[in-house]
């Protein structure tokens, strides 16, 4: 992240496939009608409950972005953080998507350390005050997927922040976030760890965990 970036360096227009797949749009300060019954329509397979479309999907996306996802966890893409829109997608490329086109695998997880020091850049100067609050809560996740008690509490300050921020239709999807980013909170104050990620990274889970396990919300 702390590389220079050169003054013939630009991200240019090759993120914008990251954006428009995950949003419909190239998300900016506003959201029009439009571009809200594009984020409506989304909302199933973000909240994982599409069933077997989302089998179809996660398809798609690695058949779409394997090699691209490749390129930027090597670092060629490393100028994308030099404007507000190529940086979302770069955290998105890089902490979303991984989590849906190798779901159920440690891949999901393997560039979290790199999203991270990118997304406490964004919100120290704040760049997300440059996105309708919807689109800034992408983020944020970067910190809702660590393990880490510290980064919980940070998130979930930032997602009431886009709450309050938010009218509408984001003010609803938001209102779940922010519910979703508290479970995230409990189980990191409780465990130290996600209980869920156990059996993906070979941890073993104890009593206490799988008791946890059987309520809902609790698989994220």
């Amino acid at each position: 992240m702390e590389r220079r970036i050169e003054r013939n360096e630009s991200p240019g227009g090759l993120y914008e496939p990251v954006l428009t797949f995950w949003f419909g749009h190239i998300p900016g300060q506003q959201l029009n009608a439009r571009q809200s019954a594009a984020i409506i329509s989304r909302l199933p397979y973000w909240a994982g409950k599409w069933g077997s479309l989302i089998r179809d999907v996660d398809g798609e996306m690695r058949a779409q972005f394997t090699d691209m996802l490749e390129k930027a966890a090597q670092g060629e893409f490393e100028h994308w953080l030099s404007e507000p829109t190529s940086l979302l997608a770069w955290l998105l490329l890089l902490d979303q998507f991984p989590r849906n086109m190798y779901r159920g695998t440690p891949t999901a997880f393997s560039h979290d350390q790199k999203t991270l020091p990118v997304a406490l850049k964004a919100i120290e100067e704040k760049i997300d005050q440059q996105f309708f609050p919807v689109a800034r809560s992408f983020l944020y996740l970067p910190l809702v997927h660590q393990e880490e008690l510290r980064y919980q509490d940070m998130a979930v300050v930032a997602y009431r922040q886009a709450v309050h921020a938010a009218r509408g239709v984001q003010k609803a999807i938001l209102l779940a976030e922010y519910a979703s980013s508290l479970r995230h909170r409990e189980a990191i104050q409780r465990f130290g760890r996600f209980p869920h990620r156990n059996a993906i990274l070979g941890r073993e889970t104890t009593q206490e965990e799988a008791t946890f396990l059987r309520q809902p919300f609790t698989r994220f």
